[in-house]
């Protein structure tokens, strides 16, 4: 999934894919300026899961007039639940990420 601002003041457009966001291309689409950004979550002892390979992925626009896409990705053993909502600014070259993670 691509997403961008609804105005031309704004540069910035990004990448979603599998439960991650996957690239961010600013000034330009010729320009990836951050790739896989991703949470890796651990108990510190025993398990280490990263969102891309280790969860259960949704992936749902939640406002059509901003272009805001909420991701929600999901230990399947039910551990905790990592929420992600993102927003580009339509004044500026802003991309706005709202995480709530869960246990």
């Amino acid at each position: 999934m691509a997403g961008t601002a609804t105005s031309p003041a704004s540069t910035v457009w990004y990448t979603l894919n599998r439960g991650e966001l996957t690239e961010v291309y600013y000034p330009t689409l010729g320009t990836p300026s951050v790739r896989d950004l991703q949470f890796v979550v651990t108990d510190g002892r025993s398990w280490v899961d990263r969102e891309r390979e280790d969860t259960r992925h949704t992936l749902a626009l939640t406002d059509s007039r901003s272009l805001s896409y909420r991701q929600v990705n999901t230990d399947p053993d039910g551990r905790y639940r990592i929420t992600k909502t993102y927003t580009t600014d339509p004044s500026r070259s802003a991309l706005l990420l709202k995480v709530h993670f869960e246990c």
